[in-house]
């Protein structure tokens, strides 16, 4: 292998350097003479290509998650219209009814982020040889994605959360 650096296009130097090659040894086999980005991006295609399924499955698991939380939680709403419209009755105050929710959803979030830390300490292992500049067990990378992870989930608890608290409490004693 030999690397030449040229100021300029390195096609247009490529025939300049074949003969050069040609004048030294004339029965020297002479191939692959293209620039060194193209062969980086040839040899590293593998890599990017499973690196972008790898982003592509964890948004989509993102994704995944979010509409899980948000649907748990809208269903879990719909189930108590009725008590949600008594207490509102009764006198509780639409923020009660928004924290109320909202403690169910950090329940299911911090769940899931047991679960989900505890595999990925445990499968990290298996993606070490795909990771450069960190390990699979980094710190920052695990604070990142329990951050990012739990404002999806926050978002996701706080629509169904909302909804609950404008229940109103006429409609939704006369609706059972």
């Amino acid at each position: 292998t030999v690397l030449v650096r040229v100021q300029g296009d390195p096609a247009a130097v490529a025939s300049e350097v074949r003969r050069v090659f040609r004048d030294v040894d004339p029965g020297l086999a002479l191939f692959g003479v293209e620039p060194l980005d193209q062969t980086l991006t040839t040899s590293l295609a593998r890599e990017r290509f499973t690196m972008l399924l790898l982003g592509l499955f964890a948004g989509l698991t993102m994704l995944l998650a979010t509409l899980g939380v948000y649907g748990v939680l809208s269903y879990g709403v719909q189930q108590r219209t009725t008590e949600i419209g008594v207490r509102l009755a009764l006198g509780a105050r639409p923020g009660g009814i928004v924290r109320m929710v909202m403690r169910q959803g950090v329940g299911l979030l911090l769940m899931g982020l047991a679960v989900g830390s505890a595999g990925a300490l445990l499968l990290g292992r298996f993606i070490a040889g795909l990771l450069f500049g960190v390990t699979p067990h980094d710190g920052w990378t695990f604070v990142a994605a329990v951050a990012v992870m739990s404002v999806a989930a926050l978002v996701a608890a706080y629509v169904p959360a909302r909804r609950a608290a404008r229940v109103a409490p006429a409609l939704a004693l006369s609706s059972k």
